[in-house]
């Protein structure tokens, strides 16, 4: 398995778990409650990638450039969320 299918995975994983099963329950549901969640699951997603490449010497190769596993971490979280983040906030009626 390729550096950037693992750091995919972990990202899709941990979308999957925070809008299917944490950020319903944060009830009432506020965008300030969805962005303090967000903030720290993205921070731990960002995490578990770069300590789990970091120093390895590991390249990702997104969109034609080699980048560190934090940043490819951020830039692929930012793609996976925002679909579910539309989709969610309007399914739950939260405006900004």
């Amino acid at each position: 398995m390729t550096p950037e299918v693992m750091v995919l995975l972990i990202n899709a994983a941990g979308m999957a778990f925070a809008y299917g099963a944490m950020y319903p329950r944060l009830l009432p549901m506020t965008m300030g409650k969805m962005v303090l969640a967000d903030t720290i699951v993205t921070g731990v997603l960002v995490g578990i990638s770069a300590v789990w490449f970091w120093g390895s010497g590991t390249q990702f190769w997104l969109l034609g450039w080699h980048v560190g596993p934090a940043l490819f971490a951020v830039i692929t979280l930012l793609i996976i969320e925002w679909p579910l983040f539309s989709w969610f906030t309007k399914k739950h009626g939260i405006t900004f």
